[in-house]
Formats: C-alpha cells, sequence, structure tokens
C-alpha cells in the first residue's frame, strides 16, 4: 500500500504542477530550462503507470548515474507518457511486454528507448509518423507524435521510430547531457 500512496501523492500534484509551469512560461525571463535528472523521471512514470493500469510485467533497465539534462519537465513527462501509452496501446490486442530503458550514449548524451511486442509500425506511412494530422487510430488526433518530436528537438536531441525484430516498435530519443555542447544551457 505504500508505493501506492507514494506515487498517489507524487502525482496528485501533477495538475497544480502544470498549472504553475504554465503559469511560468508566460511570465518574464521564464523561458530557461531546469536541471533534470530524466532517469528518475522516466522511472517514477514507469511505476505511476505499473500501479494505475495494473501492468506489472513490463521491463525497465535504468542507468542511475547518468548526469543531468536541461530540461522542460512537463513536457517531457508528456513526451514519455505518450510514448508508453502508445506501446501500451499498440498491444491492447496482444499480451507483449513494454521495455523502457536509458543508457548514456558513446558520445555522452542520455537515450531513452520505450519499445512494445504489439502491433508494430505501419507499412504505409512510416515515413509520415510524426507529421501532424497522422494517425493509425480510430480514434488518435495524430498530434502525440509530433509533439513529441518537436519537444525532443527544442531540447537539443533526435527521436526516432524502428520496428522490432518480430513484433512491435522502438520509439528512441537521445538528449545532450549537462555540460554538453548541444544541451540548451
Amino acid at each position: 500500500m505504500t508505493p501506492y500512496l507514494d506515487h498517489s501523492n507524487t502525482w496528485s500534484h501533477r495538475p497544480g504542477n502544470c498549472t504553475h509551469h504554465i503559469r511560468n512560461k508566460f511570465s518574464a525571463g521564464a523561458d530557461s530550462p531546469e536541471k533534470e535528472n530524466l532517469t528518475r523521471n522516466t522511472y517514477d512514470l514507469v511505476e505511476f503507470l505499473r500501479d494505475v493500469l495494473k501492468v506489472r510485467e513490463f521491463p525497465a533497465t535504468f542507468d542511475l548515474g547518468l548526469p543531468m539534462i536541461a530540461a522542460d519537465r512537463v513536457q517531457l513527462h508528456q513526451l514519455l507518457m505518450n510514448l508508453m501509452l502508445n506501446g501500451i496501446d499498440a498491444m491492447k490486442d496482444t499480451r507483449g511486454d513494454l521495455t523502457v530503458t536509458s543508457r548514456r550514449t558513446e558520445d555522452g548524451q542520455i537515450q531513452i528507448a520505450v519499445g512494445d511486442s504489439g502491433c508494430g509500425l505501419p507499412i504505409d506511412g512510416r515515413e509520415r509518423l510524426f507529421e501532424a494530422s497522422f494517425t493509425t487510430k480510430p480514434q488518435g488526433t495524430g498530434m502525440g507524435l509530433c509533439f513529441s518530436r518537436r519537444t525532443i528537438e527544442s531540447h537539443g536531441g533526435c527521436l526516432s521510430a524502428s520496428a522490432n525484430t518480430g513484433r512491435g516498435a522502438t520509439f528512441l530519443f537521445t538528449l545532450p547531457s549537462e555540460g554538453d555542447p548541444r544541451s540548451s544551457t
């Protein structure tokens, strides 16, 4: 019960944090990103989804020694939530696995990968995945992946998608770490 309460308490503050974030975005001089621990934020989101969705069986591997990044926390939460929920949605008709990993690349960037063993990428339209209004979902808006790519690019990073061997897809993004010349600090 205690882990659930911890996550419930953490995420119960999210609406207020979003409102505070939006207010600050419109304040003078509020454009500078804060230092964030992306691995910790990703871990917290994974644990939250496990609790809320009762999805206990998705592997998550995190490099806990990763450096901080300069980032907008709310935008990164939205991005990670979108990628993870897309993966879970892609597996709704199969009992697949969602995997989340963080690591440092050879050139010092931070890399997060969200993979699933669901229906995979569309054969027609792969090149359009990140375009606004393109969707493969009956009720989709086509804005999630477009927003995700723009968020990553605005932080000096890159977002890509690839088909997995067998079933599913992996969405992978990299961001410059603190002190990296590509970083937005």
